[in-house]
């Protein structure tokens, strides 16, 4: 892990920075050195103090001290440093890049001067006639860049092994003779230029914007329709990151990959937009298809990042569009991950949202600090954040490294067999098209090709696939299927149903709506207000097996306890969730109790089972089948 050591009779270091992570510790090496360990998420104003061998504070500004301001990159950080009793001041523009790459500018002095030690892969080193540091380990690769007079180093650090700790180092500037100024090229191109809005054009409505201190300024207007501030440029592979500050109860966003074409809508802008949202809702973060699909990314799928944008606050977004990939962070948060190729090249745009009422005039959204890195060079890690696919039959990157196998990959049937059978059915199921698609027969359950199961069992999972429904269909997913009970008709499991609500009967039977789309099958209907994009186009469907729970039982005198697996589950309908249970209760065993289950022994307690596909006699497709393998995170009631 890489640390900063500060020889303990040298210097304290103090400094304020945008993005550098949040202060896990700090701690003194029994040696007598202090360690700074740094983790992602630190926001501005937020303090680092060491103090050497116990000594008193000394970020007190000097005002004997001198004073150097260079013109680095835009991000002001103060760092102080004191030598015996003669202290020393400097304030240094200054950018890092955190969440694993980090970036710094920084600048070595001293009465004689500075000594370079460094070339790539080799450690940095720097040392001066009266002070002296060192990284405690190296940090590759590292590029010392020249600068006039030789007074100014710019290094980067790009090591994708920091996954959780980052390296601070490199922000301790240390002044005893006049800094000279040095810019450093790492990428980042500035999307505004001076108090000039050379390069934007606005689009579609009427909202006003305005340039001051090299800040974009929108205002909301009455009586126009969504405004948008469009780069004259368009942009395929990119990183962005921009500040955001906006006025509490309006709505904005950050157009990427956008367009404006006079063939569609008649000019209005669309495409992938990142939401600025200071409702209550909170989906700050989340990806919207403006003008076109609507919400892709929910943040009902990221709940941590709803917590992660602050109101009437300056918060820091970050947005990677690499490929099909787009992901987006909000103060260092991961919010959404996107994989999507519908429009792989665009403009960023800023926008200001229509307004309902005239008390909402006149309010303002910001944005400073807009920086934009071209290419796909610096592709930050990929992480546990989970990916809406919505490119047919394939994983993401990021998808492949959370584990996640297709199950159906557009061409083979390879890893289904039919349920009780040992081959797949050959008749009643087709491939055609990358699309898996069960026949239409009459309506009659599992009479004509039969369900289809998986080959493997699975016990705690996550599967999800998208579906079509023909008009009036009837088919389901159902889930641990032991094909133990003999069914004369469809196999004996837990369902996902599949229906089409408004024309098939099956809707209005059972219990409060347990027959009807995204319910758990005559148990627990689907919440009311479900998406439900209907017949003839996708939908997803999503189920979460997850977590156990250690049962107590009474055997004679003794209690017994046993694991039980896969105890918690969701159904997810569209990025929704729709029911949320826990099986294998006395609460879950009442439901099955007054449902058509009450017949099969044991109903609902199995430890593992089959994925199974429901052959309802009505044609439906399936589509981007795919499962992963779920570690257990939590053991209930433990």
């Amino acid at each position: 892990m890489p640390v900063v050591m500060i020889a303990p009779d040298h210097h304290a270091i103090f400094f304020q920075q945008a993005t550098l992570g949040f202060v896990d510790r700090i701690r003194r090496q029994p040696v007598g050195f202090i360690q700074v360990v740094v983790e992602r998420g630190l926001m501005r104003d937020d303090e680092i103090h060491a103090e050497p061998n116990g000594a008193q504070d000394y970020f007190v500004r000097s005002q004997k001290g001198r004073r150097h301001t260079a013109d680095l990159l835009g991000r002001v950080t103060h760092l102080y440093g004191v030598h015996g009793r003669r202290r020393r001041y400097i304030r240094c523009n200054f950018h890092a890049e955190v969440n694993y790459i980090l970036y710094t500018a920084c600048a070595w002095l001293g009465p004689r001067g500075y000594r370079r030690t460094s070339s790539r892969g080799q450690e940095f080193a720097a040392c001066g006639h009266e002070f002296g540091f060192f990284f405690a380990e190296r940090a590759s690769p590292v590029e010392p860049i020249s600068a006039p007079n030789g007074l100014m180093w710019c290094i980067e650090i790009n090591n994708g092994a920091m996954i959780r700790t980052l390296l601070t180092a490199g922000l301790i500037v240390i002044a005893a003779t006049p800094l000279q100024a040095a810019a450093q090229d790492n990428g980042w191109v500035d999307l505004v230029q001076g108090n000039t809005l050379e390069g934007w054009t606005r689009l579609n409505g009427e909202a006003t914007y305005k340039v001051r201190e090299g800040m974009i300024i929108g205002v909301t207007t009455p009586n126009t329709p969504n405004t948008f501030l469009a780069t004259n440029e368009t942009y395929q592979d990119f990183a962005l990151k921009v500040e955001v500050w906006v006025a509490e109860g309006i709505n904005s966003g950050i157009q990427i990959r956008s367009e404006s074409r006079p063939d569609y809508m008649n000019g209005r802008v669309h495409g992938y937009q990142v939401e600025i949202d200071p409702s209550a809702r909170a989906w700050s973060g989340g990806l919207y298809d403006e003008a076109r699909r609507g919400w892709l990314y929910p943040l009902t799928l990221n709940p941590a990042c709803r917590k992660a944008f602050k109101v009437e606050n300056w918060n820091e977004y970050y947005v990677e569009a690499i490929g099909p990939s787009m992901r987006t962070w909000v103060n260092g948060v991961p919010c959404a991950a996107l994989y999507d190729d519908l429009t792989p090249e665009g403009f960023i745009a800023l926008q200001v949202h229509s307004i309902g009422s005239e008390a909402q005039a006149g309010k303002e959204v910001r944005w400073r600090n807009i920086q934009l890195r071209p290419g796909s060079a610096h592709m930050r890690p990929l992480d546990d954040t989970y990916v809406v696919n919505l490119v047919p039959n394939t994983l993401s990157p990021q998808e492949k490294a959370q584990g996640w196998e297709l199950i159906f990959d557009g061409i083979s049937t390879t890893g289904w067999r039919g349920a009780g059978k040992e081959q797949f059915p050959a008749r009643g199921w087709q491939v055609r098209d990358g699309v898996l698609i069960v026949e239409a027969s009459g309506g009659a359950e599992a009479t004509y090709g039969g369900d289809i199961v998986t080959v493997d069992e699975y016990d705690m999972f996550e599967v999800s696939l998208d579906f079509r429904l023909t008009e009036g269909a009837n088919s389901g997913i159902k889930y641990f299927i032991t094909e133990s009970y003999g069914s004369d008709a469809s196999a004996i499991g837990l369902e996902f149903q599949l229906l089409d609500d408004k024309r098939h009967p099956d809707a209005t039977q059972g219990a409060a709506g347990n027959r009807t789309l995204g319910s758990l099958y005559d148990l627990i209907p689907a919440a009311t207000g479900k998406l439900d994009r209907g017949p003839g186009r996708w939908n997803r469907a999503r189920i979460v097996v997850k977590d156990q729970r250690l049962d107590e039982t009474l055997q004679g005198n003794r209690m017994e306890q046993h694991l039980f697996k896969g105890a918690y589950v969701e159904h997810w309908l569209n990025d929704r969730m729709v029911v949320a249970y826990e099986r294998g209760t006395p609460s879950f065993d009442a439901l099955v109790a007054r449902s058509k289950y009450v017949v099969w022994e044991g109903f609902g307690h199995w430890q593992s089972g089959h994925i199974l596909l429901q052959d309802h006699g009505d044609e439906v497709h399936f589509r981007s089948i795919k499962v992963r393998r779920l570690a257990s995170d939590q053991t209930l009631g433990s």
